[in-house]
């Protein structure tokens, strides 16, 4: 019983270092659904190339004068910019309340580095 609690211990140190790691080496921005900037981001996402090669889409026509427009799905994305890679990542929730339910949505960049120059120049 004890060597397999070990076991299930050392199981978990590879995990916990790559995520350590990760956290040491990559810098992230949230943007949650009730911050005016995400709008803006679901916006520029229909500005971008790499837009044209996602596979996972969901339709919004909130966005563009009620125009139909095509974002990305919850889920992880790829792209590059700027010379290095980012990795957005869509969160969607829907909790149940009683009298109605709420939906949450997240959007998670991460790329490699630390110079938060590069992302303030998301805003060109």
């Amino acid at each position: 019983m004890i060597i397999g609690g070990i076991s299930v211990y050392l199981r978990a140190v590879p995990v916990k270092i790559w995520e350590w790691i990760e956290d040491q080496s990559t810098m992230s921005i949230t943007i949650k659904d009730d911050d005016a900037a995400f709008r803006w981001v679901k916006e520029w996402f229909l500005d971008q190339q790499f837009l044209k090669r996602i596979r996972r889409l969901d339709v919004d026509t909130t966005l563009r004068g009620q125009r139909l427009a095509l974002i990305p799905a919850p889920g992880h994305h790829w792209f590059w910019r700027s010379g290095r890679p980012f990795r957005v990542g869509f969160y969607r929730s829907e909790e149940a309340n009683m009298m109605r339910p709420q939906r949450r949505e997240l959007l998670v960049f991460r790329t490699v580095g630390r110079q938060q120059s590069v992302l303030w120049a998301f805003r060109k």
